[in-house]
């Protein structure tokens, strides 16, 4: 079953769905596209490990197999599903997006906010350690290209 909660305007905020879908018509409607789109909500901006590129890839492919309406003991591959269902990858539409900010970004005049946090280098030193990973980092070397 599909819940959607709304704002004041009507716009999906946020989509819970359970494992008990098995309308096989689902996905010709607008639930399909209205939990990609709540799923991908401000994704431009996330910077992700493996570890939650692995959880993402797992939370979508859950979702899209109780849409088709089966289960990992039925042995479908992750590629064939999404085709049935002629969907993209949540991944790599999420670093589509990222690339599109960037471009994005890169046209804005030197005064806007984005722009100048998108261009900002802190001065001083690091803390000990590893690097955290920079979402610039994501841009210039694509996880799933």
């Amino acid at each position: 079953m599909i819940k959607m909660a709304t704002t004041n305007q009507q716009r999906p905020q946020c989509v819970l769905w359970s494992t008990t879908v098995r309308t096989p018509d689902l996905h010709s409607g607008n639930t399909l596209s209205c939990a990609i789109c709540t799923g991908l909500n401000a994704s431009e901006t996330w910077t992700l490990k493996e570890k939650d590129r692995s959880r993402l890839q797992a939370a979508e492919m859950r979702f899209l197999r109780s849409v088709v309406g089966v289960t990992r003991l039925d042995h479908i591959r992750n590629e064939e599903i999404r085709y049935n269902l002629k969907v993209n990858s949540l991944l790599e539409t999420v670093d589509e997006y990222k690339q599109k900010w960037w471009e994005h970004v890169q046209r804005m005049s030197q005064d806007r906010t984005p722009k100048i946090i998108a261009d900002y280098v802190p001065i001083g030193k690091r803390s000990i350690g590893r690097p955290a990973k920079r979402w610039i980092q994501e841009i210039k070397e694509p996880q799933w290209a």
